[in-house]
C-alpha cells in the first residue's frame, strides 16, 4: 500500500531536515515546490494526496511574493482543479486571516510554531477525510489500527 504523497509549497526553509525526517518516519512521501505554478502542475499529475502550504504573513514579507505564492489565490486556483486536502501553515495569529484561508479552500490551518507530531496528526486527519473513496495510504491505516480500542 502506498504512502501518502505530501507536497509542501513555499520556500525550502520551511521543510527543515528534522521535520522532513519526522514526516518520512511517519510514512509520508514528501515533495516540495517553491512556487504555486509548479505545485499546481504536480497536483494535476496526481503526485500529491495532500498539500501543505506555507502562507506569507500579513505584511507579505516573511514568505511573500519573492517565492511566487499568494496563499489565497493559490487556494482558489487549486480548488478549481482538485479536491486534494490542504493544510495552511501560518505565523498569523489573527482569526480573520485564518478564516480567510479556510474560506478560500484550506481544510485546516496550523499556526507556527507547531510540533512536527501535531502537523503529522493533522495531515492524517485531512487524509482520512479527503481519501474516503480511495484506498487509504499506509500511514493512515497504520495510525488508525494503533488507536483502536479493544474494549
Amino acid at each position: 500500500m502506498p504512502c501518502a504523497g505530501v507536497l509542501f509549497v513555499g520556500p525550502r526553509a520551511i521543510l527543515t531536515p528534522s521535520l522532513l525526517q519526522h514526516l518520512e518516519h511517519n510514512g509520508f512521501d514528501v515533495l516540495q515546490s517553491v512556487d504555486g505554478t509548479s505545485a499546481l502542475h504536480r497536483v494535476a499529475q496526481g503526485k500529491a494526496d495532500l498539500v501543505v502550504l506555507c502562507a506569507p504573513d500579513a505584511s507579505g514579507t516573511e514568505h511573500g511574493s519573492q517565492h511566487g505564492i499568494d496563499a489565497c489565490r493559490f487556494l482558489r486556483r487549486l480548488r478549481l482543479r482538485s479536491n486534494v486536502g490542504v493544510i495552511v501553515l501560518s505565523r498569523e495569529h489573527d482569526e480573520a486571516v485564518r478564516l480567510y484561508f479556510l474560506d478560500s479552500g484550506a481544510d485546516d490551518c496550523l499556526i507556527w510554531p507547531f510540533s512536527p507530531s501535531e502537523l503529522a496528526a493533522r495531515m492524517r486527519a485531512v487524509l482520512r477525510r479527503t481519501l474516503r473513496d480511495v484506498e487509504a495510504p499506509a500511514c493512515c491505516v497504520a495510525e488508525a489500527e494503533e488507536h483502536v480500542d479493544d474494549r
